[in-house]
């Protein structure tokens, strides 16, 4: 009779064990929703770049474990629905496991976060935001930056009743067209160079454009030995080469151009943040010599500038980029005019005037 009783007791220690572990079993870890608030970057002065996200739109989201660095990132869509982005398959963040969150718009088929391509092709513009999540804070605020450059023009012409019928960049020097973009290292990198056309028609006021500048994307990068850029204006083509610059990310580079019958000049340029209302920003100016003289060989004068970059017009029909100790052999012997562009100079000094007839320092 006791070794019965003991043999029930053990069955029911048994069962009551296995009750308990399927209670366990059941028991479900916390979790939440993961939605987010968006927030673009962007100055309120500019017009011409994306603010606001708008009913419907849709962004590729990237989660992965807060813990595991090397664990690869889920992928996800989601949408706004007016106030909050959040998947139609919502994406649960439980208790106790924080994640990284990378959202990246447009929305694409990206295979991971490493490797998100960009292109300038289609002229779309790149937002990028990260922020970690859990679920003590499952909807946080992302704030969004712009990951490409702008370079816009605001022309005047002289002659007048003229329209800027097209911009090409890249035809000498390809410039980079396409890249990738990685969350891990927030780098870009360039992956394709070639030519970049910009069609537009618009008239050339004589006093300069007041707005809807003439603007196109471009991929982040430095310009080391200046950038020739080619205008279409009614039909004649005028060729000016860019200073040595580094296009930043998320920054507007507005180049001042004026046109004469004969020929097109970069005057100044300023650069903007598109990511904030900061107003002390680089700029630069050109500025421009002209001596005539009769010398059979001409040798510049002494400039300082912090860029020594610039065009030397010889005045026979023979152009080349700004040396500081560029020298020309004439030909012919004859009074010619030496016109000199250069960035930002500092000072000028002529240390030998024989043959010189006249120098004009209105544009320096």
């Amino acid at each position: 009779m006791r070794k019965i009783l003991y043999i029930l007791a053990v069955l029911l220690a048994v069962v009551s064990c296995k009750n308990d572990e399927l209670k366990l079993e059941n028991i479900e870890t916390p979790s939440m929703e993961f939605t987010f608030t968006a927030d673009i970057l962007s100055r309120a002065t500019l017009d011409d770049i994306k603010k606001t996200f708008v009913l419907g739109e849709r962004l590729s989201c990237f989660t992965k474990p807060y813990y595991n660095e090397k664990a690869k990132a889920d992928i996800h869509e989601m949408v706004y629905d007016g106030n909050l982005f959040r998947s139609e398959v919502p994406i649960m963040i439980a208790k106790g496991n924080p994640q990284y969150a990378y959202a990246f718009y447009p929305c694409g088929n990206y295979d991971n976060i490493e490797n998100i391509p960009i292109s300038i092709e289609a002229q779309t513009e790149y937002l990028y935001a990260s922020s970690m999540i859990s679920y003590e804070n499952p909807s946080p605020t992302m704030s969004f930056s712009h990951m490409l450059s702008v370079l816009a023009f605001n022309f005047s012409d002289k002659v007048g009743g003229r329209k800027i019928e097209k911009i090409t960049i890249g035809e000498n020097t390809p410039i980079p067209i396409e890249g990738t973009f990685s969350f891990s290292s927030m780098s870009l990198t360039h992956t394709k160079r070639g030519v970049f056309e910009l069609p537009c028609s618009k008239d050339i006021p004589q006093n300069g454009m007041k707005d809807s500048l003439p603007q196109f994307f471009i991929l982040p990068h430095s310009l080391n030995d200046g950038l020739d850029v080619i205008f279409m204006v009614s039909g004649t083509k005028y060729s000016c080469t860019l200073p040595v610059l580094r296009f930043e990310r998320g920054r507007k580079y507005i180049f001042s151009v004026a046109f004469s019958e004969n020929s097109a000049a970069i005057l100044d340029t300023t650069v903007v943040s598109l990511d904030s209302e900061e107003s002390v920003m680089p700029s630069a100016s050109v500025s421009q010599i002209k001596i005539v003289h009769t010398c059979t060989y001409y040798a510049i004068p002494d400039f300082v500038s912090d860029t020594m970059y610039g065009r030397i017009d010889w005045g026979d029909n023979s152009t080349e980029p700004f040396s500081a100790t560029a020298i020309h052999a004439y030909k012919q012997s004859g009074a010619y005019q030496t016109d000199i562009e250069i960035w930002n100079p500092k000072s000028v000094t002529f240390n030998d005037l024989t043959g010189i007839k006249h120098i004009d320092f209105t544009s320096f």
